[in-house]
């Protein structure tokens, strides 16, 4: 009997294993794409305070992103779904920032999904984070918004900014 047992686990974890791989619903499950963060020296915001942008990554580059964007659900290799999305923030100081970032799904403004993550900024120059995974609760979704809220981290005293946009989610 005991040579049985183990005999079962491993077939069962096999079968769960190749059950994972390929498609999901006719998805190409992707490896996830790894968060980068550069410093830009483009002009400051003309009020010199901080601010943070709402994007897209686009290869190497940041693009803002649209109102009515169609953002990309990717399939991740154990079984969750995601989209990318990119923030550019400019900060008078080196300091932590936190990204909340939320999806909201409409109609009925349910929440569908988010991420928490923190970013090192660049000091008096834009930091660019690209391929943000901003996890999904399900694939679903076809309309809603996307929000984001940067605060710094090591000043309790500091406002939050935020950003938002429609979008749309495309498989």
């Amino acid at each position: 009997m005991t040579g049985i047992c183990p005999l079962l686990g491993i077939a069962l974890s096999a079968a769960l294993v190749a059950g994972c791989g390929g498609e999901m619903e006719g998805n190409l499950i992707e490896d996830i794409l790894p968060q980068e963060d550069d410093c830009s020296s483009e002009a400051p915001p003309s009020d010199g305070n901080a601010a943070s942008l709402l994007g897209v990554p686009e290869g190497q580059a940041w693009r803002p992103i649209a109102e009515g964007e169609a953002l990309k659900i990717h399939y991740g290799p154990q079984g969750g779904q995601h989209v990318y999305a990119a923030v550019k923030l400019w900060s008078p100081e080196a300091v932590t920032w936190k990204y909340t970032f939320e999806v909201i799904q409409t109609p009925g403004y349910l929440p569908a999904g988010g991420v928490e993550i923190a970013a090192q900024a660049c000091k008096g120059a834009w930091t660019i984070s690209r391929n943000i995974v901003v996890f999904l609760d399900h694939d679903k979704i076809k309309t809603g918004f996307l929000k984001l809220q940067s605060v710094m981290v090591d000043d309790p005293e500091a406002l939050p900014i935020s950003a938002e946009a429609a979008v749309t989610f495309t498989q």
